[in-house]
């Protein structure tokens, strides 16, 4: 709710009391991640995404948007990983596909 209104730290202060009840909870690791990463803090952001991703392996969101992170701090190599990751869980996730295809072309341009 929070999260969809715009509202991130208090996103965060719910999150953080949903882990608190539920510490495996990947969707709720997940989404404070997102939170964080609207607030700029983007390495908070993927620590969040890495502790969904070690709960649930297959926790697809919490990959695709450590891919997303990961490249806007310019690390492309890793995020082409994230965005491959994505596709061979879900072969049509479409934004994965564009995004691994926008990084590959950021990183030829960088060489």
């Amino acid at each position: 709710m929070f999260l969809n209104s715009g509202n991130f730290h208090e996103a965060i202060n719910c999150y953080n009391k949903t882990i608190g009840i539920n510490p495996r909870d990947d969707d709720a690791w997940t989404n404070m991640g997102l939170a964080f990463h609207n607030l700029g803090d983007l390495q908070e952001a993927i620590n969040c995404f890495n502790q969904a991703i070690n709960l649930n392996p297959n926790q697809i969101h919490a990959i695709y948007n450590k891919g997303t992170t990961l490249a806007e701090i310019g690390k492309l190599e890793e995020a082409i990983g994230h965005f491959d990751e994505v596709l061979r869980l879900d072969p049509s996730y479409n934004k994965a596909e564009f995004n691994r295809t926008r990084a590959i072309q950021l990183l030829n341009q960088n060489r």
